[in-house]
């Protein structure tokens, strides 16, 4: 199934790996040298022409590659958009 992440975007439900709420997450040190690190080397993408809200961290399964996106969706949003995806899968 995918997840509509904000501004036009889907991922694969099975490649998310997780929701963050920006403001709280680069408070620490090493968040903020994590988020660095993945700017640095390309692997992030911003999906918001808004304020951003989350950050949401996705890797291919089965391989080392992950992307960080910058979601003007907040926390709650997507984790109910992902919580009506998984009822989808498990009823349908």
């Amino acid at each position: 199934m995918f997840l509509h992440i904000g501004g036009g975007r889907f991922l694969r439900t099975n490649d998310v790996v997780g929701f963050f709420d920006i403001e709280t997450a680069t408070q620490s040190v090493a968040t903020k040298d994590f988020l660095k690190a993945a700017d640095d080397k390309g692997e992030t993408e911003s999906v918001c022409s808004d304020l951003p809200k989350s950050l949401i961290l996705a890797a291919k399964r089965g391989t080392k590659k992950s992307k960080l996106f910058i979601s003007a969706s907040a926390v709650r949003t997507l984790e109910s958009r992902s919580m009506a995806t998984e009822t989808i899968v498990t009823e349908g």
